[in-house]
């Protein structure tokens, strides 16, 4: 699904990550190699420094 940048905006970081994880799963030739509490950690504090 293609989101624009309102919706994305608009989303809380549960909704974010959901999105994002499975964006990352397809399109990864490996992708169990990042668990999911490393992938969590990783994009929280990206987000806690305002990082785009």
């Amino acid at each position: 699904m293609n989101y624009t940048p309102e919706e994305i905006r608009k989303m809380t970081f549960a909704e974010f990550h959901a999105c994002l994880r499975g964006f990352v799963k397809a399109n990864s030739s490996a992708p169990e190699s990042v668990s999911d509490a490393d992938f969590t950690r990783d994009l929280a504090d990206a987000f806690r420094r305002g990082e785009r």
